[in-house]
């Protein structure tokens, strides 16, 4: 007993004489975090004891402690404003128990406040709230090594997230990094880099690729057989075809890991080896992404090619029980020659913790290189320009506002404010085009733009309705007063928000997340507010009239939900056809906007200006439904006479004429690129020169349109006009047809 006292004692006063107290600043140099550290059994230094940090203010943003490098206990965090923000207890790192949260204002905010329970299985542990991953979750791989540690808000992703390779060191780059609903949107902090273990130096001790689940050691022994027989041909003649190889798939690659991980990274063969593994192997059995790999072998190179043997066994233990990874998801995201390398493409992002395996072939083409034939090359620097004026004028709510966007001119000021209730319209339009950017890699760079812009529409709409009827601020000049309205245009509104939320939960959303709540209920609402046996109205709840426009809308939101995998009304698809059969004429193929076979619709005090009988808006509406619903071009009389009359309105910029409508030339776009071939041939040029040839190009203003020279420009604005105008020329890479 006297030993063990004596031992308990020398290890406190060992602890107590290597403990030191740690103190970070912001570069003003005022305390940014001050704690204690001691040395752990493996000589690392940890945090343990108390720890407060602060805001750059100097109001204090945390007080609690650590113990062993795990929060610990109770702990009180606080707002900029010095208000509480949440105060509960820690156990081990996890929250655990009571914990209330408060807002700015000192209101009780009930959405995180409650009991949270740790939640520990054999492969993952992290708390809990009312079912929902919430805060601090680590994952674990095979033999209980840490494989993923980050965390959650409301079951998405959210923070910091840090991957960690089978040795344990830290990846930086692959699936590590700051995200934000469920998107990478930059990278890991320079402090949480220096925080993570560095790279061993052998590595054959620490990897062991295992077979993917549909294949045994045997195969694997005959394999690596078979790839010893290549790495070393017979006689040392010329290596034989990789063909017979790769023809096996998936089943090489844990075998050419194993191989890669028992080189010596410091001789030069086996460096040349390793060159060959990687670049005619496992670059071709990934579809073209591959891992730099340096043809040296000094000190740095090893590093490198170290670095680069861990990420392909991290990848593959991700992925081994995925078939669909290597012959779906890769094909699809092969980037062109000037898009991100594979660490930065968007769709391996967001592998963990759940790997999206699946991009609908509707969508395809934003993930790949575009068909020759279908080209938008021509079109790419007028989409790059109006992105960037768009971006340049967004709000950093997120917001992208039809009245006030000029705020955030510099410089000349932008002209063309629109209605200050069309914020969500343009919002929603805005945020389709960033989507539909065709270039992948600026995808990402734009990534928290596209974050904002949903976390705006999400945080606007009715949580308990799924609709979005905003208030907006409305100036009585002669009174000089401002008051309080609310938007009108409520179905329209839901109807955009809806599309794009929902582009955005298929292209990159994480189920079960906040954002796909906010779609399916904004999908919800948009079914209920549909009329028995028919189409959309202006008004909800229906009062069985219909309106096309919102129809249309509605019908792309429900169609891309349906894509999306949101059950829908199986009688939605044969009410909107009815609705459009009983608006076109059989023998001219026009649909009316009011009537059978009729003009599309015009403000009466528009028509001498921008006269009805110049536009085929309302055809071309229809013609994108019935695309989108089904209907085949090849067998359908409705769209190829369609198709003929839009071709004798084609784009033209003619103010004195009257031809200028932007919305006109977006679904006429949109539905040509669709139908292809000769329609599309005719019509594409012409609105090159119509749109891209009367862009701006100087003062703040480049990059965007006149919203004053269309008749609803004057509603939504310079926004508008722009969003719609980028939607149009990303018309190719908007759907793919063969995915209809």
């Amino acid at each position: 007993m006297n030993v063990l006292l004596a031992a308990i004692v020398a290890l406190h006063l060992t602890l107590a004489q290597e403990e030191r107290q740690v103190t970070l600043e912001f570069p003003d140099g005022s305390p940014r975090e001050r704690f204690t550290v001691v040395v752990d059994a493996e000589g690392r230094s940890v945090r343990h004891g108390g720890a407060t940090r602060w805001h750059a203010n100097g109001q204090t943003a945390a007080l609690g402690g650590y113990r062993q490098g795990e929060r610990q206990g109770a702990w009180t965090f606080h707002h900029e404003n010095g208000t509480k923000r949440a105060s509960g207890r820690f156990q081990s790192g996890m929250q655990i128990g009571r914990w209330t949260y408060w807002t700015e204002a000192g209101r009780p905010d009930a959405g995180l406040s409650g009991v949270y329970l740790i939640d520990a299985t054999p492969h993952a542990r992290g708390s809990r709230l009312h079912g929902q991953r919430q805060g601090r979750w680590q994952f674990f791989g095979t033999g209980g090594s840490l494989a993923l540690e980050g965390h959650y808000l409301n079951d998405t992703p959210d923070g910091i997230w840090k991957v960690f390779h089978p040795d344990g060191s830290l990846e930086p780059e692959l699936g590590s990094g700051v995200y934000r609903l469920g998107i990478r949107v930059g990278p890991l902090p320079d402090e949480e880099l220096a925080s993570g273990r560095p790279l061993i130096a052998d590595l054959k001790d620490c990897l062991h690729a295992l077979p993917p689940p549909d294949v045994d050691e045997d195969e694997l022994q005959d394999l690596a057989a078979e790839l010893e027989q290549w790495v070393f041909p017979r006689g040392g003649g010329e290596p034989a075809s990789t063909a017979p190889l790769i023809f096996r798939g998936r089943a090489v690659i844990p075998v050419v890991l194993r191989r890669l991980a028992g080189l010596e990274l410091a001789h030069p063969e086996h460096v040349r080896i390793g060159a060959r593994l990687v670049q005619d192997l496992l670059v071709p059995l990934h579809s073209g992404f591959g891992f730099p790999w340096r043809a040296e072998n000094d000190a740095p190179d090893q590093a490198e090619n170290r670095g680069a043997i861990l990420r392909w066994h991290t990848l593959w233990d991700w992925t081994r029980e995925n078939s669909a990874f290597h012959s779906l998801v890769l094909p699809l995201a092969r980037p062109s020659k000037n898009a991100a390398p594979l660490e930065s493409n968007p769709l391996l992002q967001t592998l963990p913790p759940e790997l999206r395996a699946e991009t609908p072939a509707l969508y395809a083409w934003r993930f790949g290189p575009v068909p020759t034939s279908r080209s938008i090359a021509e079109n790419e620097a007028a989409v790059s320009r109006a992105l960037g004026w768009l971006l340049r004028h967004q709000d950093p709510t997120g917001r992208f506002s039809a009245h006030s966007f000029s705020r955030r001119c510099s410089g000349s000021k932008c002209d063309g404010p629109g209605h200050p209730d069309r914020d969500v319209e343009v919002t929603a339009l805005a945020l389709l085009a960033l989507l539909g950017d065709p270039d992948p890699g600026r995808r990402v760079r734009n990534a928290d733009s596209i974050i904002r812009a949903v976390e705006w529409l999400i945080s606007t709409q009715n949580p308990d309705t799924g609709a979005w009827a905003v208030p907006y601020t409305l100036r009585d000049e002669q009174r000089g007063e401002e008051y309080l309205a609310i938007s009108g245009h409520t179905l329209n509104d839901t109807a955009l928000a809806s599309l794009a939320l929902c582009e955005a939960f298929l292209l990159y959303g994480h189920p079960g997340g906040a954002l796909d709540r906010a779609t399916r209920k904004a999908i919800a609402y948009g079914q209920s507010a549909r009329n028995a046996d028919q189409a959309w109205g202006s008004r909800a709840p229906p009062d069985g009239t219909n309106e096309l426009f919102v129809t249309g809308w509605m019908t792309m939101a429900q169609i891309t939900a349906d894509k999306a995998g949101i059950e829908l009304d199986p009688l939605m698809r044969h009410g909107v056809a009815s609705y459009l059969e009983e608006l076109t004429d059989p023998l001219t193929g026009r649909t009316g906007y009011w009537i059978r076979g009729g003009r599309t619709f015009r403000e009466e005090t528009l028509e001498e200006r921008w006269p009805a009988a110049m536009s085929e808006e309302s055809t071309a509406l229809a013609m994108l439904c019935r695309l989108l619903l089904g209907e085949s071009a090849e067998h359908s009389q409705a769209l190829q006479r369609g198709a003929a009359l839009l071709l004798r309105r084609p784009p033209v910029f003619d103010e004195q004429q009257g031809t200028i409508d932007y919305r006109y030339w977006f679904f006429g776009t949109q539905s040509l690129s669709l139908i292809g071939g000769d329609p599309w041939k005719e019509w594409s040029p012409r609105l090159r020169g119509a749109v891209v040839q009367t862009q701006w190009r100087s003062d703040c203003a480049e990059g965007s349109w006149d919203p004053q020279l269309d008749p609803f420009g004057h509603r939504g604005g310079r926004v508008y006009a722009t969003a719609i105008l980028a939607l149009t020329l990303e018309a190719t890479l908007r759907y793919c047809g063969e995915g209809l």
